[in-house]
């Protein structure tokens, strides 16, 4: 929530100031005054897409520990289900169900998964580079 806020604070601020210098403009299309005014504005530009990425980010890792949240809750009670049959030939077959149930949902809860931050979709791990996935980068100056 905290990002969210922040997010929303961001980019009002970011749009008083972008009004302000379009203020001071008055008119004038010199490029020796639009410029500067320009990179001014990069800041607080960055500044509200690193508030939205972390808003982003928490908002995944809600979702991914109130999923892991559920499963753990659940699971132990399909496997006492599958033990409460009275039937013994049943429970045997059940057997196999029961491992997979409790497979499958330790693994939900203890993998790893994404951050939210920077998916592997988007390049997490692949490389050392700082610079990944900006104009820096070596395949946008290609």
């Amino acid at each position: 929530m905290i990002w969210l806020m922040a997010s929303v604070l961001s980019v009002i601020i970011t749009a008083i100031f972008a009004l302000f210098l379009v203020h001071q403009l008055n008119g004038k299309t010199d490029l020796n005054q639009i410029i500067p005014k320009l990179v001014s504005l990069l800041a607080p530009a960055y500044f509200v897409r690193f508030c939205v990425q972390n808003y982003r980010a928490n908002m995944h890792l809600y979702v991914l520990n109130n999923h892991r949240a559920i499963v753990s809750r659940v699971a132990p009670g399909f496997s006492e289900l599958i033990d409460a049959t009275n039937n013994p030939a049943l429970q045997r077959e059940q057997l196999g169900y029961r491992a997979n149930i409790i497979d499958k949902g330790a693994s939900v809860v203890f993998d790893p998964g994404e951050t939210g931050y920077i998916t592997r979709k988007e390049g997490a791990g692949s490389s050392d580079s700082l610079f990944d996935g900006t104009f820096l980068d070596n395949k946008f100056l290609k």
